[in-house]
């Protein structure tokens, strides 16, 4: 008598995945389906005219999909990023975007896509800040920055220019840099930077190159 409930209860499991690939419409994406206390994932699209087509690979480790969805393939638990868990049972099926279709009764557990945290951090403005200036003479680029900083190094960026240096390329003489630097020191004057913090920097790509 319990061989006979044994094999009604395996038969019924047998059917209830069946069901479910049944259900799969024709082109459906791969994904992972409990069956026979594991958890496997199937490879290739589900025909009902070929169904052999999709195989069926065993998990060998979790796995973690797109959405921070983690299915665990030994007890077949589906994690989701907000911290709800669902366990699998013979036959159901987790798409690829976490969604878990129940064998058997069809319901469908929809996974919430992970949303990031806004990034909220305000740095501290500078008190009684100074402005200083920097030109930064690149292989490719030719740039300016003015911020205002103050005793705490706590700074902020007041404005910011950038240009092409040439350099790299071979085609900037020394009077083409002369004459993009005055401009820049003519400029950050203006701003109001004091000429005693104005800085002049040459990264070692524009160095190489001028050698």
């Amino acid at each position: 008598m319990k061989k006979l409930v044994l094999f009604f209860l395996v038969s019924a499991s047998l059917c209830n995945s069946r069901q479910v690939l049944a259900q799969l419409k024709e082109g459906a994406p791969d994904g992972f389906m409990r069956q026979n206390n594991s958890t496997v994932l199937l490879v290739g699209t589900y025909s009902r005219k070929a169904p052999q087509a999709q195989q069926e690979v065993a998990l060998s480790k979790d796995v973690v999909l797109s959405n921070g969805t983690r299915i665990n393939y030994l007890n077949g638990i589906v994690e989701y990023a907000d911290g709800r868990q669902v366990e699998l049972k013979e036959g159901d099926f987790v798409a690829m975007n976490g969604d878990v279709k129940v064998a058997g009764s069809g319901e469908l557990i929809v996974a919430k896509m992970s949303v990031s945290a806004a990034f909220t951090h305000k740095p501290a403005q500078p008190v009684n800040g100074r402005l200083k200036g920097v030109v930064e003479l690149g292989a490719s680029g030719f740039n300016s920055f003015v911020v205002r900083t103050d005793e705490q190094r706590r700074w902020k960026l007041e404005k910011a220019e950038f240009g092409n240096s040439l350099v790299m390329e071979n085609l900037a003489t020394e009077d083409d840099v002369r004459r993009s630097l005055k401009a820049y020191i003519g400029q950050m004057l203006d701003y109001g930077v004091g000429p005693r913090d104005i800085h002049f920097v040459v990264s070692s790509g524009a160095s190489k190159a001028e050698n």
